[in-house]
């Protein structure tokens, strides 16, 4: 989840560093229940004053989600059919780029050929 195009995990760094539950799903956190007192919320240590007030507007943010009970929680790499994440499907697309890359400065410095 991200607020702003800052993803919670990095604007609540200090949080997710805390946090016991660093793998959890929202749909996860928000089962276990995320109250006050729920357990959504386990620390490695007691927080400082000021870590609670983080804790608090993190709340107020997550207060206002609207989970899709249906939807599967799940991340999809779109560069291979059966979207599952593969070593050789990152190096095509990063060779992908490095081509179009290169085709688009021999276009701009007027070379015909590539290196």
């Amino acid at each position: 989840m991200c607020e702003g195009g800052i993803a919670f995990r990095d604007r609540y760094n200090r949080l997710f560093e805390l946090s016991l539950l660093k793998e959890e799903t929202i749909f996860g956190m928000f089962s276990l229940g995320w109250g006050i007192e729920d357990d959504a919320w386990r620390w490695r240590r007691r927080l400082f004053a000021w870590e609670e007030e983080l804790v608090g507007e993190l709340r107020l943010l997550l207060h206002n989600v609207s989970l899709q009970v249906d939807w599967v929680d799940r991340r999809v790499w779109r560069l291979e059919t059966s979207s599952v994440y593969t070593v050789r499907s990152a190096y095509n697309f990063c060779l992908l780029l490095l081509t179009l890359i290169m085709w688009c400065m021999c276009l701009l410095c007027g070379t015909r050929t590539f290196l």
